[in-house]
């Protein structure tokens, strides 16, 4: 009973990124759309339908880079990541007689895992970059990189640990204002 739950609460999250979806290209505001499409592309994925998923996100990642929101595409990038690790994943269950399949999936993961560890550092606050680089570890780590994804929880932690509590800029990890001036 549980399941039908799920599957009726994940119905209803479709229904309405549907809907979001036909507001969003009514309208002009590639945001929106972008925002729209990344939701579908979510509520697939949750589905398990992950190569309609993977469409989905496709299509908002190209309408994030018209809109020049770094935030937005790094995110979408991570999405993108997620959803060709769990795309490999079921390839391995469903088609084990067809490994490359799996691997090129990965491959495809660590692509936009990359390309998202790029951006990374352009996103709004260090705090964002940190979690941005913890998410993209994750799935690294499940593609079988494993040094990769400790070299980026090394560095989301060094930047978690250059800020205080609220987060304001911890002086003591700042460089002083002489190693500026000889930069």
């Amino acid at each position: 009973m549980a399941e039908f739950g799920l599957d009726a609460h994940a119905r209803e999250a479709l229904t309405s990124a549907t809907l979001a979806l036909s507001r969003a290209e009514q309208g002009c505001s590639v945001v929106s759309r972008s925002l729209a499409l990344a939701q579908l592309g979510r509520c697939y994925r949750g589905l398990g339908e992950v190569a309609t998923a993977q469409c989905y996100l496709e299509q908002a990642l190209h309408w994030a880079v018209a809109s020049q929101l770094t935030d937005l595409r790094v995110d979408l990038l991570c999405d993108l990541a997620h959803t060709a690790a769990q795309h490999a994943d079921l390839l391995c269950l469903s088609q084990p007689e067809r490994p490359a399949l799996a691997r090129a999936a990965r491959a495809q993961a660590h692509s936009y895992a990359f390309d998202a560890t790029v951006l990374a550092t352009r996103v709004s606050d260090s705090g964002w970059e940190a979690a941005v680089l913890l998410r993209i570890s994750e799935v690294l780590d499940r593609c079988g990189d494993h040094e990769g994804a400790a070299k980026l929880q090394t560095r989301a932690w060094r930047l978690k640990s250059g800020r205080l509590a609220g987060g304001a800029p911890n002086p003591a990890l700042l460089p002083g204002l002489e190693r500026l001036a000889d930069s």
